[in-house]
C-alpha cells in the first residue's frame, strides 16, 4: 500500500514539525512518485528534478528515496499507471487541483489519499 500526500501550502521549505512526522511515517522509501502540479505545463523534453520545488524540499529535509519519478503528460499513460501502482510514496505537488484530478482520472488509476495531521497540531 502506497502512502499519498498532497502538498500545496508551503513557500520555501517543509515545516520542521512536518519533516519530523514524515521522517517517522515514511518507512518504505524505495520509490517516490510526484504528480505534476500542472501536468500539461512544461517546456523541456527532459524532466529536471532539481527544478521541482517539492523534490528540493525533500532533499533539504533529508527525506531520500531510492527512485524518483515525476509524472506529467510527457509520460505514457501505461508507464505512469505502473509507477503509481508500485510507488512507496506518492506526492501530489501543489497546483491546480482540477487539472491534477483530470490528469489522474485520465490515467484510470485509483489513488486514495491518506490524510496525516495538519502541521502545527
Amino acid at each position: 500500500m502506497s502512502t499519498h500526500y498532497y502538498f500545496s501550502w508551503f513557500n520555501d521549505v517543509l515545516p520542521e514539525k512536518l519533516v519530523e512526522w514524515l521522517q517517522e511515517d515514511l518507512q518504505d522509501r524505495q520509490s517516490l512518485v510526484m504528480i505534476s502540479a500542472k501536468p500539461s505545463d512544461y517546456e523541456d523534453e527532459q524532466i529536471n528534478l532539481e527544478a521541482i520545488t517539492e523534490w528540493t524540499w525533500l532533499q533539504q529535509s533529508n527525506l531520500m528515496f531510492d527512485e524518483y519519478h515525476f509524472i506529467d503528460y510527457r509520460m505514457q499513460k501505461e508507464e505512469a499507471r505502473q509507477w503509481i501502482q508500485n510507488a512507496s510514496v506518492i506526492f501530489l505537488c501543489g497546483g491546480d487541483p482540477v487539472q491534477q484530478h483530470d490528469f489522474v482520472a485520465e490515467l484510470k488509476t485509483a489513488m486514495p489519499l491518506s490524510w496525516g495531521p495538519a502541521p502545527g497540531r
